[in-house]
């Protein structure tokens, strides 16, 4: 067997990774236009999926979920690789810096892939809220079983346990998600920019730092009125 290597002279790094790169099909459109208007890109550029390949960014929308979760654009020695865990360019260092800084640098999202949705974040959001209830409850326990004190030191007593416990949950939160943002991936959506910018305007989900804030303001709330009782 004869294992063909790219050409790999042309300058480092030959492998880069794109980082957290959104992608729909003026995007991709974008990028096959970026570069065919290449002069060292003297082939056809081909986007790559498992069952076949297409030339224009607008024939992402015929895919299958399946099928979006790993494309490769093939420009001559270069290959972009799109996936859901990698999100990388390999070939001529010239020309993989190009596709970073001309296409991949404007394009980052903080959005994750689907298959990110169900485990991987939830069990550091679930984590989080979990701490924020055990901080409610020690929060009404203290106001309860200790009330010779006076309303200044309980309220500094519970403040303390809020801070600990809110820090705790947010610092499982975000070591998880810096391991996912130690790796690269693609967040690729069959739709236009337009199509996209309509859809999530539609959307009114309550973001989690809301739901935060509520907690520890009812557990504030709750303190206050559980101490005017005793006094």
């Amino acid at each position: 067997m004869v294992i063909k290597r790219r050409d790999t002279t042309a300058g480092q790094p030959v492998r880069r990774h794109l980082g957290h790169v959104s992608v729909n099909t003026d995007d991709l459109q974008a990028l096959i236009d970026l570069l065919r208007s290449r002069p060292e890109v003297d082939d056809e550029v081909l986007v790559e999926f498992d069952e076949g390949d297409f030339t224009e960014g607008k024939d992402l929308r015929a895919l299958s979920q399946g099928s979006l979760r790993d494309l490769r654009v093939k420009a001559g020695d270069l290959i972009v690789h799109l996936g859901e865990r990698r999100a990388e360019a390999i070939g001529p260092g010239e020309l993989v810096d190009f596709v970073f800084n001309a296409w991949a640098r404007s394009r980052q999202t903080s959005r994750y892939p689907e298959s990110f949705r169900s485990g991987d974040k939830f069990y550091p959001r679930l984590s989080m809220a979990i701490s924020a209830l055990m901080a409610v409850g020690l929060l009404i326990y203290v106001a309860i079983s200790l009330p010779v004190m006076d309303g200044l030191h309980a309220t500094l007593v519970g403040a303390v346990i809020v801070v600990l416990f809110g820090f705790e949950g947010w610092l499982g939160y975000f070591s998880s998600k810096k391991a996912f943002h130690g790796t690269a991936w693609a967040v690729i959506r069959p739709y236009s920019a337009h199509e996209i910018r309509e859809m999530d305007s539609k959307k009114t989900v309550v973001p989690l730092w809301s739901l935060i804030v509520a907690i520890l303001a009812f557990a504030v709330s709750s303190t206050f009125l559980i101490l005017n009782y005793l006094k």
